[in-house]
């Protein structure tokens, strides 16, 4: 009700560029629903489990070129252009999926990598114009609801597969998504029409650059930044650690179901399980751990959680233990998350929130999971008779880390100034 309050009192400019966020984030994640438990399925189907490493090594490049092709992008054609542009490419990869995948299973292993760039990329555009517009005091109260939208629409889109995988077929289900991104390019382009710029809206930086060079530059960005190292290592700690709880998940999901659509529907009802409960914690959660534990301790707290969870795990490696590990993961990095680290990029200049922000968000999230392929991967070779054992090992030696680099690292920031 507090940040119900706080909502109106905005300007009536500002509250309509609430809500075209509010429901653009909604149409994206929608999407995503509906694609991530096909693709996943897909993918394991045609290739399995253990082939997740070498995946998640192949976004490495797609990331890169990603990364500098939005950099360069956002700076010649501005906010609204690059977004369509990026939305024409994704409906287009839907919709080649959705006629050749049956036909040919091994494109299931692009359209896998493809999957894990694209979303990072739309919400990136989203939130980047949104940390440009809100103050760090407005975004304590509005992130949190700006990500229930995300997490609404995750699970609005969750219910397609989790319903309907085993009466239509999984391929066919990606028709359903094709549209999708459209509604949301129009909610964009009505948000931006909210903002000073309006639908002009570009990066205001006098140096145009070529692909490489903007890749480049986020990364100079972020050496010269004394906030953005520890966002850095936050999201590394964060996806590395989700590179190895999905192997355990994937892998366990693979011998317990073995038919493709069956497989597709669970994975629909339990990441809409995971969006429901993201959802009341990006309301009220979020809102209430930085009140009461402050910044500080609430990225403390999530490696923590995560740690007591991946014990659990090795003590009972069962099915159910794999999902719930999972499931508490997705929840903490949709919502408390998600949330925290967005606000760390409130307070930081333009140039920073875009294209830094990009090579963090979309190259250094995905890499990390990549980094986490080259340890399971030398698990499989070396370790071949305990390859899970060492592998939830690894992740509670990682989740101890993250503690105490986070702990660290804020010390040394709030010993010269507050961070936020």
């Amino acid at each position: 009700m507090f940040q119900k309050l706080k909502l109106l009192s905005l300007p009536a400019a500002y509250r309509k560029f609430f809500l075209f966020a509010f429901f653009t984030g909604a149409f994206i994640c929608m999407d995503y629903a509906i694609v991530r438990p096909i693709c996943t399925s897909v993918f394991l189907k045609a290739f399995g489990s253990s082939w997740y490493p070498y995946v998640w090594l192949t976004t490495i490049p797609l990331n890169v070129l990603c990364v500098g092709l939005y950099n360069s992008m956002i700076v010649r054609l501005g906010c609204l252009r690059t977004f369509l542009c990026f939305t024409s490419v994704v409906v287009s990869t839907h919709t080649i999926a959705s006629m050749y995948l049956q036909m040919y299973p091994w494109l299931s292993f692009f359209y896998y990598a493809w999957k894990e760039v694209y979303v990072m990329l739309m919400l990136h555009q989203l939130w980047s114009v949104v940390q440009a517009t809100f103050s760090m005091r407005e975004a304590k109260f509005f992130y949190g609801i700006l990500f229930a939208g995300g997490g609404l629409g995750g699970i609005v889109g969750s219910v397609i597969p989790g319903i309907f995988a085993v009466q239509i077929g999984s391929e066919q289900l990606l028709l359903l998504a094709i549209p999708i991104l459209p509604v949301a390019f129009f909610l964009y382009a009505q948000m931006l029409k909210c903002t000073d710029q309006g639908l002009d809206y570009k990066l205001e930086v006098q140096e145009r650059m070529h692909i490489g060079k903007a890749f480049m530059h986020g990364i100079s960005l972020i050496r010269s930044s004394r906030v953005l190292p520890l966002i850095l290592f936050v999201c590394v700690f964060m996806h590395l650690s989700m590179s190895f709880v999905e192997f355990q998940f994937g892998a366990a999901l693979e011998t317990t179901l073995q038919d493709q659509d069956v497989r597709t529907q669970m994975l629909g009802r339990i990441f809409g399980l995971v969006q429901m409960v993201s959802l009341s914690l990006q309301l009220i959660g979020s809102f209430l751990l930085l009140q009461f534990l402050g910044l500080k301790r609430s990225f403390m707290l999530i490696p923590f959680l995560m740690g007591l969870h991946q014990l659990a795990y090795v003590i009972f490696p069962t099915f159910g233990i794999a999902a719930l590990l999972y499931g508490t993961q997705k929840v903490m990095h949709y919502s408390t998350f998600s949330v925290l680290k967005e606000m760390m990029y409130t307070p930081l200049q333009q140039d920073e929130k875009f294209r830094a922000k990009a090579f963090i968000d979309v190259f250094v999230d995905r890499s990390a999971k990549a980094m986490g392929s080259l340890l399971i991967l030398g698990c499989q070779t070396l370790l071949m008779a305990h390859v899970h054992l060492w592998i939830s090992l690894f992740a509670l030696f990682l989740f101890i880390a993250w503690y105490l680099v986070v702990k660290m690292r804020f010390n040394v920031l709030e010993s010269n100034r507050p961070l936020v």
